[in-house]
């Protein structure tokens, strides 16, 4: 535990894909920490592997896309710690198949990609709030990517979900404002780490054909943990792991307020168009 660290000694945390690459990381900071770390993975062999590796870790197998299964995790949790101070939605994919065209790629992909990547939030979501809400300060950390701000040529699947998960999490922070919960949300915007699924489009794409010419130094897993528990200390709503990446969200934005700019010009406000 780093000095600038706080204790998490008497709080739980709960990590999906917590078995390997960002989630392992955050989960053995936290149990060094002093915290009672849960990690749900789908592979009972990863996770076998991470609880030998980190014995204070507790490994439960289960898939995100199973909404009775995460329903089971959280009732098991609930028995054994009570409430949980961290919810880690974590779990994400690439495609299995590199697709391009996206009129091409077949249901099965988009299927996989989106049931893990948002509706294996939403299922995480709706498992463990009740068990968050239990705790005073409890938080919500949900991975996003840096994918959910820009869009890009390739992996249309995963390019579209991402953007989902982000606007999911924007929704649940004003969700917990408004009926003024103690409950922070932040959004982990990770870039080019060194993880399997980082490793995965390396494979396919270059950095280039993602990030263009932007400085792209890959991050380890544990350099995004360092960040992801000085963000936590802090209540930071987003952590971009890799500041540059946004500018990316700024040629977006960029673009939105040129054709805006360009239609008042034309034809003026709302108002003046008859908008009531």
């Amino acid at each position: 535990m780093t000095a600038e660290t706080r204790s998490w000694a008497g709080r739980t945390a709960v990590i999906t894909g917590g078995a390997r690459g960002i989630g392992l990381a955050v989960a053995r900071r936290l149990s060094e920490a002093g915290g009672a770390v849960v990690i749900v993975d789908v592979d009972p062999d990863v996770v076998a592997k991470a609880t030998a590796d980190v014995p204070a870790l507790v490994g439960i197998t289960g898939d995100v896309r199973d909404p009775e299964r995460m329903a089971g995790i959280a009732e098991e949790v609930r028995g054994r710690f009570g409430g949980v101070d961290l919810l880690h939605a974590n779990a994400g994919v690439t495609p299995r198949e590199p697709g391009e065209r996206l009129w091409e790629i077949p249901d099965e992909s988009w299927q996989w990609v989106f049931g893990v990547n948002l509706f294996g939030v939403i299922n995480t979501l709706r498992a463990f709030v009740p068990l968050v809400l239990e705790r005073a300060s409890s938080q919500v950390l949900v991975t996003a990517s840096y994918a959910a701000y820009f869009a890009a040529p390739i992996s249309p699947e995963y390019f579209t979900s991402k953007p989902a998960v982000a606007s999911l999490a924007e929704a649940l922070d004003a969700q917990f404002r408004r009926e003024g919960l103690d409950v922070g949300v932040t959004t982990l915007v990770p870039s080019l780490v060194t993880t399997d699924l980082g490793r995965w489009r390396e494979d396919r794409w270059s950095p280039e054909t993602l990030l263009g010419s932007l400085p792209n130094p890959r991050m380890s897993p544990e350099g995004v943990a360092d960040q992801v528990i000085e963000a936590l200390d802090r209540r930071q709503r987003y952590v971009f792991t890799h500041p540059e990446s946004f500018e990316l969200a700024r040629s977006r934005f960029a673009a939105l307020e040129e054709a805006v700019a360009e239609d008042l010009a034309r034809f003026g406000s709302s108002e003046s168009r008859g908008a009531s």
